[in-house]
């Protein structure tokens, strides 16, 4: 989860990028071929305590939701909030990781 989330706030993203992707809401094949891509990074375990699947998920919301911003460029976050966001998501993952 944590690659995913530095993925998210460092790539550089652009509006074709986040077109490709809302495309698959549309065409099934392209869908399935996100689930494959995704499956590996955000797959969470079932027996993983409420508490943790919570902070984790809590973590891709922000990643997704700062790639969407950045991406479309509505909204898109200052870089000092995208740092600040960046030491959130380190703090919700310092549990998992120690």
């Amino acid at each position: 989860m944590r690659a995913y989330a530095q993925a998210s706030l460092t790539g550089p993203h652009d509006r074709a990028e986040f077109a490709i992707y809302f495309d698959a809401m549309y065409r099934d094949a392209l869908t399935d071929a996100w689930v494959r891509r995704l499956r590996p990074w955000l797959t969470l375990p079932d027996e993983l305590p409420p508490a943790t699947r919570a902070r984790l998920t809590a973590v891709r919301l922000a990643a997704d939701g700062y790639w969407i911003a950045a991406a479309t460029g509505v909204f898109t976050p200052s870089e000092t909030d995208r740092v600040l966001l960046a030491a959130l998501i380190d703090e919700l993952l310092e549990d998992e990781t120690g």
